[in-house]
């Protein structure tokens, strides 16, 4: 459903009952600024009647940041639980900086930190180092190389346009991308979790790992892109 001006207003979502008949089994209810920035997502399960996950976005134009609250409905206080926080920075070419990453989900709280590095005008990150949080400092743990990062030829191909949503993901993603790609799936550490090949203009990938960032590659004879997606499980 979308209200008059466009905006996303309601996503409902049916299950077949196995007979003859769809029934509503959750609903996401969206809220927006008067910029159409995104400030609200809720999600209600429609079966018990209860809340599920809710989505809260805030932005700060004089620090080119926003924030972004994940909260999960508990049952026994009857009220939300903050699950996720997620703050990303941009620089001046709106190219992600760097984002902190707070975790709560059952009792076990971590926090981590990467930030971007860029060579010239490239859209690509040379790389990111990461950090994670301890006794009251960030330590660094790692650094992650992107390849290609800058154009190496007059002549070298551009990069088609895809995308990959939502992210954060919870239990998947979609993909929209060329035809024929490969597309691989690796935990920040460079395991490896999927590798296929992209058969429609768009696919719907299903989540089975538990880890909260990973890397998403796509690439083919001429191009390859690589992007960071945080899972919330």
């Amino acid at each position: 459903m979308y209200t008059p001006s466009g905006r996303i207003a309601e996503i409902v979502e049916s299950t077949w009952d196995g007979i003859n008949d769809y029934n509503v089994s959750s609903t996401s209810e969206y809220t927006y600024d008067s910029s159409d920035s995104l400030l609200t997502v809720i999600l209600k399960n429609n079966i018990t009647g209860s809340f599920r996950e809710k989505l809260e976005m805030s932005y700060d134009s004089t620090q080119n940041a926003s924030t972004a609250l994940v909260f999960t409905w508990d049952e026994n206080l009857g009220d939300w639980f903050l699950a996720l926080r997620l703050y990303g920075v941009f620089d001046d070419q709106s190219r992600l900086e760097k984002y902190e990453l707070d975790i709560n989900f059952f009792g076990s709280a971590e926090s981590s930190r990467y930030e971007y590095k860029y060579i010239g005008n490239s859209s690509c990150p040379h790389y990111i180092d990461a950090f994670y949080f301890e006794d009251a400092e960030w330590v660094f743990t790692a650094r992650i190389h992107f390849y290609p990062s800058i154009m190496t030829s007059v002549y070298e191909a551009a990069i088609p346009q895809w995308n990959a949503y939502p992210n954060p993901a919870n239990e998947g993603i979609w993909i929209e991308a060329p035809i024929g790609s490969q597309v691989q799936v690796s935990t920040i550490q460079g395991f490896t979790i999927y590798n296929g090949i992209i058969k429609s203009e768009k696919e719907y990938f299903r989540l089975h790992q538990t880890s909260t960032q990973m890397i998403l590659t796509i690439k083919n004879n001429s191009f390859i892109s690589s992007r960071l997606i945080t899972v919330c499980k």
